[in-house]
């Protein structure tokens, strides 16, 4: 069993479709697209809820981030 600490911080490293399309600066439904198309992974926590993780978001910019003249 999880103690309240260790939900916390499991909690903390989860957002909201809302939350990454505002910190992307685009709409959800760009979000669902990149989630569909498996470009960003993502939790289904139930049928009504869907979750990203913090992590798997750094790793999608990561991958996504170019410098000039950088081809990836």
């Amino acid at each position: 069993m999880l103690s309240i600490e260790s939900y916390r911080h499991m909690e903390d490293k989860l957002l909201t479709i809302d939350e990454v399309a505002k910190k992307l600066r685009v709409t959800p439904m760009t979000i669902f697209r990149l989630m569909k198309s498996g470009k960003l992974p993502f939790i289904k926590v139930s049928r009504r809820f869907t979750r990203i993780r913090a992590k798997d978001l750094e790793v999608f910019l990561d991958k996504h981030t170019y410098q000039k003249g950088e081809t990836k």
